[in-house]
């Protein structure tokens, strides 16, 4: 993975810290298009779902 990709997945796993989750939500679903094999964002994204309570689409994620 290059520079600026890990630079990008801190990013967006920082917003999610800090709580921003619409600002994280949009940087997820672009980055898992690009990286569907990326196991932790996915566990991640999951993660912001449930956050939201979105439930039924944490459990897809």
């Amino acid at each position: 993975m290059s520079a600026r990709a890990m630079l990008n997945r801190r990013r967006i796993v920082d917003l999610h810290g800090a709580g921003d989750l619409a600002a994280a939500l949009p940087l997820y679903l672009a980055w898992l298009a690009a990286r569907p094999d990326d196991g932790i964002m996915w566990s991640n994204f999951g993660s912001l779902l449930r956050a939201r309570r979105q439930h039924d689409q944490a459990l897809r994620a």
